[in-house]
């Protein structure tokens, strides 16, 4: 059972990355056809690092930061 989300608050780059990776084969597997990152906003460091490991994802189909609100 995997859930439709993940919270990536208050990791750094590293454990994040490492967490999204896992994150996103559980997924995959699970057959999710969307699912949401919370990853704050801070200083925003976070932010890029997950858009572009998102980008090279060849499963990530699309993706889009929400809005701040």
């Amino acid at each position: 059972n995997v859930a439709s989300e993940i919270n990536l608050i208050g990791k750094n780059v590293e454990e994040a990355l490492h967490e999204l990776e896992k994150y996103l084969d559980d997924a995959l597997l699970a057959g999710l056809g969307e699912i949401r990152i919370v990853h704050g906003k801070g200083s925003g460091i976070l932010r890029g690092a997950v858009g572009r490991f998102l980008t090279s994802q060849r499963a990530v189909s699309k993706w889009d930061f929400a809005p701040q609100s």
